[in-house]
C-alpha cells in the first residue's frame, strides 16, 4: 500500500484528484480509523524489520571478524610450527655433522 501511494505521489503522469470514500477515507476525505491503524502497522513493521536487519548485519560482522581472527591464529600457528620444524631439522643436521 505504501509503495502504491508513493508511486502515485511521485509519478509525473498521474495527478492527484482526491480520495475515494470507503474503507480508508470518510465523506470529508479524512482518514478512517482503519487507515490510521494500517499506517501505524506499517511504521511498526518497518521499524521491527530495520532493527532485525541491523542485528543481522551486526551478527554477520561479528562472525566474519571471528572467522578472520581464527584464520589469522591458524596461520600464525602454522608459521610457528614451520619455524620449529626448521629449527629441529637444523639442529638434527648439526648433530649428524658432529658425529
Amino acid at each position: 500500500m505504501e509503495q502504491w501511494r508513493d508511486f502515485y505521489e511521485q509519478h509525473e503522469t498521474y495527478k492527484f484528484l482526491g480520495v475515494l470514500e470507503g474503507d480508508y477515507y470518510d465523506s470529508e476525505g479524512k482518514e478512517t480509523p482503519d487507515l490510521v491503524k494500517i499506517r501505524e502497522t506499517i511504521v511498526t513493521t518497518r521499524t521491527e524489520y530495520e532493527e532485525t536487519e541491523r542485528k543481522r548485519k551486526e551478527d554477520l560482522a561479528k562472525r566474519r571478524a571471528a572467522r578472520l581472527a581464527a584464520e589469522e591464529e591458524k596461520k600464525k600457528a602454522e608459521e610457528e610450527s614451520a619455524k620449529l620444524s626448521a629449527t629441529k631439522s637444523t639442529a638434527e643436521g648439526e648433530k649428524k655433522d658432529e658425529l
